[in-house]
């Protein structure tokens, strides 16, 4: 061997062996940076979704414990036709993820209102004189105007019937 080779080959080997190593802790150290970002990010993913469904869920509740209040205190009565869907629609309207809100009642009657799809057009609906009968859908314009024409007609219906009222 010449001196040359015997005097450069181990500082080679050292140089090339610091940079495999740097390398290796590189590599190691970003792996665990992307893993550690990745799990930072699901979790605040999961903790949105958490967030979202617990909002979402609530709201369905509230609405129906605020317009129990409101029934029980006398400020929404049941019979009053133009006051639940005026209180309903509202309901409808603040809400966006709210499709309807309705009430029936002991005598199979039913009243609500509604949206068609997340930004679609305003209805009402309810049956005639509050008891099982012919049910009706009007649209509402963006006044809260009930159109003359229903949308949709189902005769014979009774709320009592209905799977939501059985299991209340």
């Amino acid at each position: 061997f010449s001196l040359r080779t015997v005097l450069t080959t181990p500082y080679v080997l050292l140089v090339l062996l610091a940079i495999a190593i740097v390398g290796m802790l590189s590599f190691l150290n970003s792996q665990g940076a992307v893993n550690n970002v990745a799990h930072q990010l699901r979790n605040e993913t999961a903790l949105r979704i958490q967030q979202h469904l617990l909002t979402f869920l609530n709201i369905p509740h509230q609405i129906n414990q605020l317009n129990t209040y409101a029934i029980q205190n006398g400020e929404l009565k049941p019979d009053d036709v133009d006051a639940m869907h005026g209180f309903f629609l509202e309901q409808v309207r603040i809400n966006p993820s709210v499709s309807s809100v309705y009430f029936g009642n002991t005598k199979g009657g039913i009243i609500g209102s509604g949206r068609e799809g997340a930004e679609g057009s305003l209805y009402v609906t309810f049956t005639e004189q509050l008891e099982s009968g012919a049910f009706q859908k009007y649209g509402v314009n963006g006044f809260g105007d009930i159109s003359s024409q229903p949308l949709a007609t189902v005769p014979n219906f009774d709320a009592r019937q209905r799977p939501w009222y059985t299991s209340a």
